[in-house]
């Protein structure tokens, strides 16, 4: 599935207890699996993409810190 994450995803197992994912590194270890346990994974958060004048916006504002940064250096 492509919404979902991973990486936050853990097991519950049948006497209550969880375990999530454990990393070190670039490797990852996924909890098994067992007979009455039940998996949970999370939803990716949905992330607005860039408008145009969000873009121009920042944009501005690099130029405007520039601009001031140059001016108090004379």
């Amino acid at each position: 599935m492509q919404s979902a994450k991973r990486g936050s995803s853990y097991v519950q197992y049948s006497n209550g207890t969880r375990e999530g994912v454990k990393r070190f590194l670039w490797f990852k270890k996924y909890p098994k699996v067992e007979a009455g346990s039940t998996i949970f994974v999370s939803r990716k958060s949905v992330k607005a993409p860039l408008n145009f004048q969000a873009i121009i916006a920042a944009v501005g504002s690099v130029a405007t810190l520039a601009l001031v940064v140059d001016r108090l250096g004379n």
